[in-house]
């Protein structure tokens, strides 16, 4: 009996002394190739767009368009001209508007997207900057004084992007978004 354990210690201490096996490196797949072909993908989809809304605005003869700095374009449909004040970052504003696709079809009218908080139910309060909205109507409306109305062209990036809005917007679908500034509440 002794001499069994014996040799099973002896056996246990010669496969525990074996040398080690020298093992292939784990292969990580770098992650850079597919966000640059993400960007590429997405530089295409915007210059597609940007195209699309230049046929627009070349076939709209009867308004004229800005184009903004942030990558949207946009004409007056109401326009103030005395010197009002224009909301910054942090207020809030009391705002209508609707969504259309390109084909100036309503996906999301005025009703549909107002607030049960006001009292016109077609308006929303949005705080600038400071909540999770369309990018592109951020800046488009610190470009807007009370009381106008404007329409603005906004490429799929500055709107839903890739995801779209639950089976209402599709993904990558750029809008034209009308707005309606009404109130800049501040602080």
């Amino acid at each position: 009996m002794k001499r069994n354990i014996v040799v099973l210690l002896l056996i246990v201490a010669f496969i525990s002394c074996k040398k080690p096996q020298v093992r292939r490196p784990v292969v990580h797949h770098s992650t850079v190739s597919s966000f640059d072909e993400s960007v590429q993908l997405t530089k295409k989809v915007l210059a597609l767009e940007e195209q699309i809304f230049k046929k627009i605005i070349k076939k709209d003869s009867l308004n004229k368009y800005y184009s903004s700095p942030f990558g949207f374009w946009y004409y007056y449909n109401h326009k103030i001209n005395k010197n009002s004040k224009k909301p910054l970052s942090g207020n809030e504003v009391v705002i209508n508007y609707e969504i259309k696709d390109l084909n100036n079809k309503i996906i999301l009218s005025e009703q549909e997207l107002g607030s049960k908080n006001q009292p016109n139910k077609e308006d929303r309060l949005l705080k600038i900057d400071g909540e999770d909205f369309l990018l592109g109507l951020h800046h488009g409306i610190k470009l807007m004084k009370e009381g106008e109305i404007v329409t603005f062209l906004i490429p799929s990036n500055l709107a839903f992007g890739v995801t779209g809005l639950q089976g209402e917007i599709g993904s990558n679908e750029p809008l034209i978004v009308k707005v309606k500034l009404i109130k800049i509440l501040t602080k």
